[in-house]
């Protein structure tokens, strides 16, 4: 068994009536953060993402 493989995990379009209150919960998540936060957090994201490709790995943060 090979225990570096990444399983690459397909996301099945949610239910309609699911999307208004998802969205509605993403809106409390944004909310309970500090604009300063959300731009931090969002620039280590930036970093991961330009990371992700020389490293090798498929399948993450939207690449692959």
């Amino acid at each position: 068994m090979d225990c570096t493989a990444l399983t690459v995990v397909e996301q099945s379009a949610l239910p309609a009536e699911l999307t208004a209150t998802l969205e509605l919960a993403a809106d409390f998540a944004k909310a309970s953060k500090a604009k300063a936060t959300q731009d931090a957090y969002g620039s280590d994201f930036r970093i991961f993402e330009s990371l992700v490709p020389s490293a090798g790995i498929e399948g993450a943060a939207g690449h692959g």
